[in-house]
């Protein structure tokens, strides 16, 4: 099974770390990308294949609703 490519979009070093760790304690395969910020997701967004996306809800700057809102968007 290939791996599940997964966005993480998360300002704290720490908790990107944790979630790295606990994903790779799953049985699943996975392909961890991590942003700090909206904006680095954007850059990568069209070029880059992404099955899921997990994002903090509250960084500087931006929300999570600011990226369901921006995937919406181009995903149409």
């Amino acid at each position: 099974m290939d791996p599940i490519k997964l966005a993480l979009i998360e300002d704290n070093t720490t908790d990107s770390l944790i979630i790295d760790k606990v994903l790779a304690n799953k049985e699943y395969s996975f392909e961890l990308t991590t942003f700090s910020n909206l904006q680095e997701f954007k850059s990568v967004w069209k070029s880059e294949e992404i099955d899921l996306v997990i994002s903090d809800h509250q960084m500087p700057g931006a929300s999570s609703f600011d990226v369901v809102t921006y995937i919406r968007e181009r995903s149409s």
